[in-house]
């Protein structure tokens, strides 16, 4: 697989077999990652692998906290309409894949990370300005790729953020993390009609000015 192979038919993965993801590939994957340019090669990204015992923690505390506190979405009011409408239409395209899939629920999966073996959480420090999530997303993107190429599935889960505090508290992560993004990473199950669906993407007409 190529680069723009690897680019292109890449898609988030909402389905996962238990089996276990071995330590070299999960440390290939994370080597990846840690190639990604950065500003004054600052390399901000910080990772934390969850599995096993820590994870089923995890999941029990988060789903705790959702059934205690269903905690309400974040804002769109800002949100300019174009944006809005890439995002309906997103879920305007999968939502027959989701209702053949049994028993599949958007908040409780991705509090689940969709029964993915392995979750990463992916932190900087604090002090690290804000404008340095560029660089990290340079590093998850070349996670995601490499994970792709090496046959395993990933989902970006940005939801599990609303738990932060619940995250932090429940893996005893230092104080001066400040959690970024969760990943599910694992084997795909593609007897899973969800996982057939792919994001529809822009066409560049819509994002790109010319100038010359």
């Amino acid at each position: 697989m190529n680069t723009l192979e690897a680019i292109y038919s890449r898609k988030s993965i909402r389905g996962f077999f238990p089996q276990p993801v071995p330590k070299e590939l999960i440390k290939r994957v994370l080597e990846a990652a840690c190639q990604a340019p950065s500003a004054c090669n600052m390399q901000p990204w910080e990772f934390i692998i969850v599995q096993a015992k820590a994870r089923e923690n995890l999941i029990k505390a988060l789903l705790d906290a959702y059934e205690k506190e269903k905690r309400p979405s974040r804002t769109q009011s800002k949100i300019p309409a174009k944006y809005k409408e890439r995002m309906q239409s997103l879920f305007n395209a999968i939502r027959p894949f989701t209702e053949k899939t049994p028993r599949f629920d958007t908040w409780r999966g991705s509090l689940e990370f969709y029964q993915a073996p392995v979750v990463i959480i992916v932190g900087k420090d604090k002090n690290i300005d804000y404008i340095r999530l560029l660089d990290i997303g340079l590093a998850v993107e070349n996670l995601m790729l490499a994970a792709h190429e090496l046959g395993l599935g990933t989902c970006p889960i940005g939801l599990t953020l609303r738990y932060a505090d619940v995250i932090s508290k429940t893996l005893n992560l230092p104080s001066q993390l400040e959690l970024v993004l969760t990943i599910a990473l694992g084997y795909p199950n593609p007897n899973l009609e969800v996982n057939k669906f792919k994001a529809p993407k822009i066409g560049i007409e819509e994002c790109i000015t010319w100038m010359e």
